[in-house]
């Protein structure tokens, strides 16, 4: 059952999730459709927080700086394996994807039609929503490849099926931030919709923070975070 959001405090520093939370799921990321006043929002949000705002999602950079609302903002791609300051500088993890991988995750995909590997920096995800039928042999690369590298796990997302570095998660992220100006000495909140995000809801708890659940706490709409996230306008 749905509960309401809290009322947003000024207070606060707010991580939020892309994908199926601020813009609804697409077949394919260059599909989503973007609000036109989403951008507008962002920075009456960033405004209200004294830029204690970033985007922490598992996109690649390339792919976050593609969409409009997220130009020159903090923001954590791939999980965190790479962080955009406020200066527009990037920290990279510096972790190594272990050599044929991609090679191998490629091949598979082209025995099906509509599935498509997403390369990242330090893992790569298979994407199969337009072809479902190609989830178990997907899973069986990724259990695999994770049981041949200890530092690698995989992660089962919202059609897609992920392998990723231990130590790069979107948990980690937040505290990156939290270490920061001008994150640091505020309460934490995450806002996020799939697995992946369980990591940063578990860290902002951890330091006495807020986890808000697209489904539990929006009523499953990104309609409804992008209503919640404009009454920050004018919040004192």
């Amino acid at each position: 059952m749905s509960r309401p959001p809290p009322q947003p405090r000024t207070d606060w520093a707010l991580f939020l999730d892309i994908d199926g939370t601020l813009i609804n799921l697409a077949s394919h990321p260059d599909g989503v459709i973007i609000p036109e006043t989403l951008t507008e929002t962002l920075a009456a949000v960033s405004h209200a927080l004294n830029g204690a705002l970033a985007l922490v999602s598992g996109r690649t950079i390339l792919g976050i700086g593609e969409l409009p609302f997220a130009a020159g903002r903090m923001c954590a791609a791939e999980h965190g394996a790479v962080i955009r300051m406020a200066d527009g500088s990037l920290r990279a993890s510096g972790i190594v994807f272990p050599d044929g991988w991609m090679r191998r995750a490629q091949a598979l995909v082209r025995d099906w039609p509509g599935a498509w590997v997403e390369e990242k920096s330090c893992g790569y995800a298979f994407h199969y929503r337009q072809a479902p039928e190609s989830q178990p042999a997907m899973r069986a690369m990724a259990q695999a490849m994770a049981a041949e590298n200890s530092g690698f796990e995989m992660l089962l997302g919202n059609n897609v099926v992920e392998i990723r570095h231990c130590d790069l998660n979107k948990g980690a992220a937040v505290r990156f931030f939290m270490e920061r100006p001008p994150f640091a000495d505020r309460i934490p909140v995450f806002v996020g919709d799939d697995v992946s995000d369980e990591d940063g809801f578990a860290a902002v708890r951890a330091m006495g923070g807020i986890a808000l659940h697209v489904a539990h706490d929006f009523g499953g709409k990104t309609e409804a975070v992008r209503e919640w996230l404009a009454r920050f306008r004018g919040v004192d």
